[in-house]
């Protein structure tokens, strides 16, 4: 029988094992407040306690059971916008310095995990965007060629190669190195760990009802008292319903997933390569990978954000058209069914680029929305820049990520 509408990262972690933090109950004061228990507020919460603030971290619900849950756990080694679309809006020089930042941050969340020694079943795994029409391939070519022109790594992959090393008949591929996946859940509770290890307060369960700010800092209202700080970090993917003005910059999605029993291993064999992670289509709208249990796990199919009483049944129809696609990739899975099927609530940007920095209206606010299907390294990305932006050290080339860019 097929799961439905239960993320398989939630699933591994029985409720009697999932960390609970408390709600929030006595009135504090801090240097910064970060709202949002994902995986950005997660990780920007351990970046700022580990520089030394005082920081306290809200959520509304339960840490990490959200969208970072219910994600497809893929440190992306590359931003999941192109580089073309990149280079056209904003100029070569800016979107390098876009792709080159969203790199390192992939890398260099790899090696955070490491060295926290986060238990999420981090493997290497690179990444290989393909193309199976040719309007596609069209885009994947000049794709490369930008890459190639701005002197970025492109590698290209051959159909030849593709089919030997892959299994997967395409008419091109381009392979990008330094890419990984994990368990998700696993890896957001690690980090909200080594957070709390440096100082900082965790509440769970406590929603923020309203944002008061003057000259000095900000207040955070919850329903059961406030929180004076400095600065109040907005880490909850999209505008909180406090800031609806800034619903402009994003839009809101439903992205699903599907994934298999655990396979042989002779029918795993005929699939290829185990450490590879295939993006499928224009603008990457497929994402493939394999866990370690052997299991296939296809993800994408996105539409715009449906009424939650439509949720349960687009989720049925969403995992049998990943399944069927997934199929014609491998011919050799057809029959079998799903063992999981969910969605899980998407916000980008207009060009698929996390925004993080300081907005004009909001004074001592910092807010890190939209990344989208961007991965956990959006997160450490984001949670930097708001660090130099606090302390008042911005880098050169961190305005790139800011509201103007566009």
């Amino acid at each position: 029988m097929t799961r439905y509408s239960t993320p398989f990262w939630l699933s591994q972690l029985p409720k009697t094992r999932r960390p609970a933090w408390p709600k929030f109950d006595d009135p504090m004061a801090c240097d910064v407040v970060i709202v949002g228990g994902g995986m950005t507020g997660c990780t920007t919460a351990y970046v700022f306690a580990a520089a030394g603030l005082k920081t306290c971290l809200l959520e509304a619900g339960r840490v990490g059971q959200g969208a970072t849950g219910a994600g497809a756990g893929f440190i992306r080694p590359v931003p999941s916008a192109r580089f073309a679309d990149l280079a056209q809006a904003y100029g070569r020089r800016t979107a390098r310095r876009m792709w080159e930042a969203s790199r390192h941050a992939a890398l260099d969340f790899a090696a955070l995990l490491r060295r926290l020694n986060v238990r999420c079943g981090l493997e290497p795994c690179d990444c290989v965007a393909i193309a199976r029409r040719d309007e596609e391939a069209a885009l994947l070519e000049r794709e490369h060629k930008a890459l190639g022109d701005a002197g970025l790594e492109s590698v290209w992959l051959n159909p030849r190669r593709l089919s030997g090393e892959l299994r997967i008949d395409a008419l091109g591929g381009i392979r990008a190195a330094g890419g990984a996946r994990l368990d998700p859940y696993r890896a957001c509770l690690g980090l909200v760990k080594a957070a709390a290890a440096r100082g900082a307060r965790v509440f769970e369960q406590s929603p923020v009802a309203r944002v008061r700010w003057g000259r000095t800092g900000v207040e955070v209202e919850t329903p059961r008292g406030p929180i004076a700080a400095r600065t109040v970090v907005v880490a909850t993917a999209g505008p909180a319903p406090l800031f609806e003005p800034l619903e402009r910059y994003v839009r809101r999605l439903h992205s699903y997933a599907a994934l298999t029993p655990p396979l042989a291993k002779p029918l795993l064999r005929e699939l290829g390569r185990d450490d590879v992670a295939v993006t499928v289509g224009a603008g990457a709208s497929r994402l493939l990978l394999r866990t370690r249990d052997g299991r296939l796990l296809f993800s994408g199919a996105d539409q715009p954000r449906i009424p939650d009483r439509a949720r349960p049944r687009a989720v049925i129809q969403r995992t049998g058209q990943l399944m069927y696609e997934l199929s014609l990739l491998y011919p050799e899975i057809s029959g079998v069914q799903p063992d999981y099927g969910w969605d899980a609530p998407v916000v980008e940007t207009g060009d698929g680029v996390v925004v993080a920095g300081a907005h004009r209206n909001y004074p001592h606010h910092l807010f890190a929305l939209g990344a989208g299907h961007n991965g956990p390294e959006a997160g450490l990305l984001a949670a930097r820049i708001l660090l130099r932006q606090y302390q008042r050290h911005p880098a050169a080339g961190d305005a790139v990520f800011g509201f103007n860019r566009s």
